[in-house]
């Protein structure tokens, strides 16, 4: 018995044939969490993976820097603990909530949101305490 098999790749899967019969394999299972250096680019910018790229843009807009690059890695480290991605969603779209109205000045970066302060879980419930704010006139700062 004479099997006519013929393997070659092509956009990313293995094709194998064997007679008449044509099969695909992934070269690789795609990882939804990929760590910082396999996220691919394109044209030098970084694909983002959808799962952060949903956490990132329920994030509040802030003035001045907030690399995504340096918080990916935070929020991939809380993702590998069993932190579910839905939660660090939540706390980051309660945040944008919170700072609604707010000087973007003051938003704090991604990086230390996420970061080991764990700022994010004051966030989680959407319950959050009130900031103190500074006022002049009073000559400090109050809550309320």
């Amino acid at each position: 018995m004479d099997l006519n098999i013929h393997i070659t790749a092509e956009d990313e899967n293995l094709i194998v044939t064997v007679g008449d019969q044509v099969m695909r394999f992934p070269l690789w299972d795609e990882d939804p969490w990929p760590v910082l250096k396999k996220v691919p680019k394109r044209s030098g910018r970084y694909k983002w993976p959808d799962a952060f790229y949903q956490i990132a843009s329920a994030y509040p807009e802030r003035e001045g820097g907030n690399p995504w690059p340096d918080a990916y890695p935070k929020v991939y480290a809380l993702i590998k603990e069993g932190v579910p991605q839905e939660d660090l969603e939540k706390a980051a779209l309660n945040y944008c909530n919170a700072r609604a109205g707010e000087d973007p000045v003051y938003t704090m970066q991604m990086v230390k949101f996420f970061g080991r302060g764990g700022h994010w879980l004051e966030y989680l419930d959407g319950k959050v305490k009130e900031q103190p704010k500074y006022n002049a006139e009073r000559g400090g700062y109050y809550v309320g």
